[in-house]
């Protein structure tokens, strides 16, 4: 045997490259078959099934085969053919490559929509028959060939040691899944972020052509790998009569039991992907990390199940204590995993770095692996037990090796397919994800049945204690799991993992649906929240209701007479409600991939006003870019987008410049696009290669920020992209309901309105100059973040408010701006200061709000601030102590981006050091220090109005009600038009018991703004 362990080893080595390249292709073809089918269950089902199938379908008429010709005496080595096979795997793999691109455009002409009994409209069944025709075309000669390699190497290294079936069979199958856990891993953290996917899939195909010849080169030389097989008539080894002939209807028994091991498995890992990708979010990291401790699970559990075999034997009772360890082990672990704990490393250690870093990328795989390990470990450990098993229980004749190892390879991956789909489509939407792990174990302990059965057959005059001794143990193990899991609280698995709900908060609704886990939360304030697989996806605060609304309210305000528009993505209704109040608008079209999503629409009816129910809305259940391929060109006249968060897998799609292209040919001529644009959760080189694609097709796009830090960026289907305030201001005019949602979102104004500017074209075309845009190959925005812990931050040089020249020369006459929008300039450059702030720039969420009192808002003369005392949306955003606000600041624990970075505390020589300073001490609640240096900012520079307005706002609270009086006044002295300043005069006024002082106070503001509504109901005793 010591010569033939190199020989074994080399074919172990080269199975475990053929591992490799087959999970690259797999996890490839899921995302190139996602944007010819859409991003939706049914896209991965198909593409998963079918690679499943054809693994199965190949490795079983490989074992006949095989089995013949090694009956018939033929001269062959099958190892040879092996080589062959990896060839063959290649020329079809770079024709499935080769094919893909050129479907693209012929995808969306296949797919056609059935309208079910609510009229809302779904892909037809036959829809979805053509997706899985095509799938099968393109992938099932491949995937017929993969499977084929695994029978026809069992059949070369099982030649004259039946024996040894398990254990080898074991090592090669453990070191294929070692190299399907290896490519699974380098495809989505290396390959694809480095090369896309065009030259991973040549990577691999190169991997299967190196093998393939090594294996044709090192076989050229017979004695190498031993003489070929030569028979004259059926061989009878010495391993074959070793054991009895198998009683009949044991090799269906032990397939039937790798059945239920695949289907419970499979369904398995459905439910771990959603309930630990709700606790560690969608990023495409997390799946790959879950699949890669899987398939590593599966690897050493293959090796353990063949050695344990080899050295005790009895496989069918090894098989099934395997099984009700699984069985045990499953539900118990998912039990003790926490949502909250699961980011409790990483939370830690982020809250120890700088304010403007991230964690490292060892940190956060390995603070993503820990919960996955100890979820997933040791279950995906005890799957791999079972195909070396079952092989052992089954191989006795040598004649027929490749034919049982086929079949039951088959059986197993039918009950994978099986068991996806059953999960996925089934389990999952009507039972939840509680009810399915007790469905999935039941399915487990079918396993054990099946094996029971087969070792009654095998033994049947055993003492009974040997016969039933462990099938009793197992099933009352399994028994006592069952009931412990029926009395767990209903939605016991999504509340724990869940992370993001505090105690104040209500669940006002939870289900599974077969995308995701979703749920409605209520504050105690009346907001309500729509979360899916445990993001905030939409919700009804004044900052979700504004930045959703400016999708449709922007550009259709700058159209004549716009009458239909698409909204990709419903969430709870915010976007096509505002859509609706437009009085042009005769087709209202909104796609979304989840139907329960648009079921839950009613818990927001007080923003969406039953939108759905509107005549003129037509409801797709599909994926929006698939329904953009099925509609015909030049259809809408707005186009507008929510995706969900821009680094989670899939969504890519959704922002590469394929995609641009393709919503600007669906739209008429002036048509346009807006789309949500959080870069906030990316990278800056992330985000500027995203405005980089959409530059690429839209070339006169403009950036908007429709609330603080959530931007929007569109785009106009004609040369030029100009907004006319005097088309706005007519369209609003024959629009009260307009006008009135306006309102209520503090855009009310024409200043509001065009306020909303970031930056023109030529600026954002100066910025991603040499950035290379999101495509459908280059995914980088998949890519770049591996948590929400990552590095984030906004790119600064997208924003520049002085270009609002380019994008509305209406607005100014001479260089100044019109009487209608006098305020525009000095409103731009207010926000201006947000924008350029470290807390608008660095903002991540896990610090909390982000509020206007975190800006260092340096005022000197109060021009600026006058302006944003008499802006609704200002107020919102800048409010802070520098602009005269008495309203409570955010005060903070530990340095953030708020804090002055650098600086000593000692006394600096100009005022706006010493300001920044004094309101570093505010937000940590040090008054008196807050107060000193305000003091000394004052003494510096009299006339600074932040510097008054800041010291009498400290005073206030330090309870110095006379001194706060006179600073207020001192700055009002210069800016005697700042409202929100005499506001807060007026409160220090009531504070004092200074009644009248207050009501003069009032009045004065009244005489500067009637429509003060704050004034109004304070005067009047309502406050």
């Amino acid at each position: 045997m010591g010569d033939q362990r190199p020989r074994t080893f080399l074919i172990y080595l080269l199975f475990f490259f053929s591992g490799i390249s087959g999970l690259i292709y797999e996890v490839i073809w899921v995302r190139m078959f996602g944007n010819l089918f859409g991003n939706t269950i049914y896209s991965a089902a198909i593409v998963t099934s079918v690679f499943m199938l054809g693994l199965g379908i190949g490795s079983y008429f490989a074992g006949i085969w095989s089995d013949r010709k090694y009956k018939q005496g033929k001269s062959i080595t099958f190892f040879r053919i092996y080589g062959y096979t990896e060839l063959g795997i290649a020329i079809f793999a770079l024709l499935v490559a080769l094919t893909f691109p050129a479907l693209k455009g012929f995808s969306g002409s296949f797919a056609n929509y059935a309208m079910d009994a609510r009229g809302w409209y779904h892909l037809s069944l036959a829809s979805h028959l053509i997706q899985f025709l095509a799938a099968i075309i393109l992938m099932l000669p491949v995937t017929t060939l993969m499977g084929a390699t695994l029978s026809l190497l069992i059949r070369q290294l099982l030649v004259g040691e039946v024996k040894a079936a398990g254990w080898k069979i074991g090592v090669l199958y453990g070191f294929n899944t070692a190299g399907a856990a290896l490519g699974c891993f380098s495809t989505d953290l290396f390959l694809v972020p480095k090369i896309g996917l065009l030259r991973s899939q040549l990577l691999a195909i190169a991997i299967n052509i190196a093998v393939g010849f090594a294996v044709i080169i090192l076989t050229r030389k017979a004695s190498v790998y031993g003489p070929q097989v030569i028979l004259s008539e059926f061989p009878v080894h010495e391993s074959e009569v070793s054991k009895p002939p198998l009683p009949s209807g044991i090799v269906t028994t032990i397939a039937l039991a790798l059945f239920f091991s695949g289907f419970a498995s499979m369904g398995m890992e459905i439910v771990w992907f959603r309930l630990l990708s709700a606790s560690l979010g969608g990023f495409r990291v997390v799946f790959s990390l879950m699949l890669t401790v899987i398939l590593i699970g599966i690897w050493l559990g293959s090796l353990a199940g063949g050695y344990s075999v080899k050295r005790w034997g009895k496989p069918v009772e090894r098989y099934m204590l395997a099984q009700a360890v699984f069985i045990f082990s499953t539900p118990l672990l998912l039990v003790a995993f926490n949502g909250i704990t699961a980011e409790a490393y990483l939370m830690k250690r982020f809250l120890q770095l700088p304010s403007a870093a991230g964690l490292s990328w060892l940190t956060q795989i390995w603070g993503i692996l820990r919960p996955i390990l100890e979820v997933i470990g040791l279950p995906s450990f005890l799957i791999g037990f079972s195909f070396p098993l079952a092989n052992a229980c089954v191989q006795r004749l040598e004649r027929s090796v490749g034919r049982r190892a086929g079949g039951l390879y088959l059986a197993n991956t039918l009950g994978d397919v099986f068991g996806a789909i059953v999960a996925g489509f089934i389990l999952l939407p009507n039972l939840g994800s509680q009810r399915s792990v007790l469905l999935l174990c039941f399915a487990s302990s079918l396993v054990i049945l099946s094996l029971q059965v087969a070792k009654v057959k095998e033994r049947p005059a055993v003492h009974w204690r040997a016969k039933y001794g462990l099938f009793v143990i197992c099933m009352i193990l399994s028994c006592g799991i069952f009931i412990s899991w029926s009395l767990l609280p209903a939605d016991y698995l999504i509340i724990k993992s869940f992370s993001r709900i505090s105690a104040d908060q209500r669940i006002l609704t939870s289900s599974e649906g077969l995308n995701e886990i979703l749920m409605v939360i209520e504050n105690p304030s009346g907001t309500r929240f729509l979360y899916t697989n445990g993001h905030s996806m939409s919700g009804t605060s004044f900052k979700a209701q504004r930045y959703m609304r400016a999708f449709v309210h922007i550009p259709l305000l700058q159209m004549s007479s716009p009458q239909s528009v698409l909204v990709i993505c419903f969430g709870i209704g915010n976007t096509l409600h505002a859509a609706s109040l437009h009085p042009t608008i005769s087709h209202l079209d909104t796609v979304d991939l989840s139907e329960q999503i648009l079921n839950r629409a009613v818990y927001f009816r007080e923003s969406n006003r039953d939108i759905l129910a509107d005549k003129r809305v037509s409801v797709f259940i599909n994926d929006g870019r698939l329904h953009l391929q099925m509609m015909p060109p030049a259809h809408y006249d707005l186009i507008t987008l929510e995706p969900p968060p821009i680094a989670f897998a899939g969504v890519s799609s959704l922002y590469s410049r394929e995609f641009y292209r393709l919503a600007r040919s669906r739209l008429k001529k002036g048509g346009f696009v807006t789309q949500w644009l959080p870069l906030y959760q990316v990278s800056p080189t992330v985000g500027l290669s995203i405005v980089r694609a959409f530059l690429d097709v839209f070339p006169n796009a403009v950036l908007l920020s429709g609330m603080q830090n959530e931007l929007i960026i569109m785009g106009r289907a004609s040369p030029q992209s100009v907004i006319d305030p005097d088309l706005c201001s007519t369209n609003i005019g024959k629009a009260p309901l307009v006008q009135a949602d306006l309102n209520l979102i503090k855009m009310g104004t024409l200043t509001e309105i065009i306020g909303t500017f970031v930056a023109n074209s030529a600026d954002l075309q100066r910025a991603t100059l040499h950035v290379e845009p999101v495509t459908d190959d280059n995914r980088s925005m998949e890519y770049g973040m591996l948590s929400k812990f990552s590095d984030t931050s906004l790119p600064p040089e997208l924003f520049h408010v002085d270009g609002i020249a380019a994008w509305c020369p209406n607005c100014f006459e001479n260089g100044k701006p019109r009487a209608s929008i006098i305020s525009i300039s000095k409103y731009l450059a207010a926000l201006n200061i947000l924008y350029r702030s470290d807390t608008f720039l660095l903002f991540k969420k896990v610090w909390g709000v982000m509020g206007g009192s975190d800006i260092d808002f340096i005022d000197r003369d109060g021009s600026l601030g006058t302006v944003v005392s008499r802006n609704p949306y200002l107020l919102e955003v800048l409010s802070s102590p520098l602009t005269g606000s008495l309203q409570k600041i955010v005060f903070r624990n530990m340095d953030g981006p708020w804090s002055i970075q650098n600086v000593s505390e000692i006394f600096y020589p100009d005022a706006v050091t010493n300001i920044r300073i004094a309101m570093k001490h505010l937000r940590s609640n040090h008054l008196l220090d807050s107060i000193e240096y305000f003091e000394r900012a004052v003494e510096l520079d009299e006339n600074n109005v932040s510097a008054r307005f800041g010291l009498g706002y400290a005073l206030f609270y330090a309870g110095d009600y006379q001194g706060s009086q006179e600073q207020y006044r001192r700055g009002l002295a210069v800016a005697p038009e700042n409202i929100e300043a005499r506001l807060s005069l007026a409160s220090v006024f009531r504070r004092a018991g200074m009644k009248d002082n207050e009501a003069e106070e009032l009045r004065h503001v009244l005489r500067i703004d009637p429509c003060c509504a704050q004034a109004v109901e304070r005067l009047h005793g309502r406050l």
